[in-house]
């Protein structure tokens, strides 16, 4: 009687490979579609001060480097209806705009 225990084992493995990258396309389809595409990042001296906004930069701090971490390409622009005065630099903030 032959002995198909080979062909089980190799049939397992390429199934469970065929799982795994499946899995993971899922998982890079998912992290793209749902990532945030408009970010509103507040500079200024105290995070607590800024009014509505989804990131905070200190005021020494880069507003390419937030940008950077959430798009590979993205536009900056002034968001002006968030900006007020106070602290060391001013609170102002700044729409990041990812692109695809």
């Amino acid at each position: 009687m032959l002995e198909y225990r080979p062909l089980k084992i190799a049939l397992a493995a390429v199934g469970t490979l065929l799982l795994s990258l499946f899995g993971l396309m899922i998982w890079i389809g998912a992290t793209y579609l749902y990532r945030p595409t408009d970010l509103l990042v507040c500079q200024g001296e105290n995070e607590d001060a800024c009014s509505y906004h989804t990131d905070f930069v200190s005021c020494a701090g880069s507003l390419e480097t937030v940008a950077k971490k959430a798009c590979s390409r993205y536009e900056i622009m002034s968001a002006p209806e968030f900006e007020s005065k106070g602290g060391k630099c001013d609170y102002r903030t700044t729409r990041v705009i990812c692109k695809r």
